[in-house]
């Protein structure tokens, strides 16, 4: 399987875009001040898939999948204050949170599969010298 074919991360990479676009349009003090913040964030959920599937080990995989889910909540945190803030109205908000929680849902079905995987295989871990 390629990386780019898994639904969770073509999600991930897709709120973040729409994230980027949405902060590029606002001033500057928003964007210094909280938009890096959620934009990293974000980042960080596709990115973290993407480290996690080019690892060798299933634990890895499975790791970088608890550090995507990190970061997607961070995002959760962000987005929650931009919005108590009043700088993104309350349907954005509504559409934003339905996508983190399906992302939510396909990253543990997906770190959940890994794990299995793992156990099918009964696949040992490498002892570091």
């Amino acid at each position: 399987m390629e990386l780019e074919k898994l639904r969770v991360y073509q999600q991930s990479v897709k709120l973040s875009d729409e994230i980027w676009h949405m902060v590029n349009k606002w001033d500057f003090f928003n964007k210094d001040i909280i938009g890096k913040e959620l934009i990293q964030s974000t980042d960080a959920i596709a990115a973290n898939i993407a480290e996690g599937f080019g690892r060798y080990y299933y634990t890895e995989v499975r790791q970088y999948g608890y550090y995507a889910r990190g970061a997607l909540y961070k995002t959760k945190t962000w987005l929650t204050r931009v919005h108590q803030r009043n700088i993104i109205d309350n349907a954005k908000y509504e559409v934003f949170m339905k996508e983190i929680k399906s992302i939510e849902m396909r990253l543990n079905k997906y770190v959940n599969a890994v794990v299995k995987t793992q156990e099918v295989k009964k696949i040992p871990e490498r002892k570091v010298a």
